[in-house]
């Protein structure tokens, strides 16, 4: 089961790690086509 933790947690840090480059690319007028992890 910790192992199960494990993997949630490391792929939600991802998609937040990821959302934060979707994000300032979308805030300095870069055209973004798709949101993907």
């Amino acid at each position: 089961m910790d192992l199960l933790y494990f993997v949630v947690l490391v792929g939600a840090l991802i998609f937040v790690h990821e959302l934060g480059h979707f994000v300032w690319a979308k805030a300095f007028g870069v055209k973004v086509l798709r949101f993907s992890v």
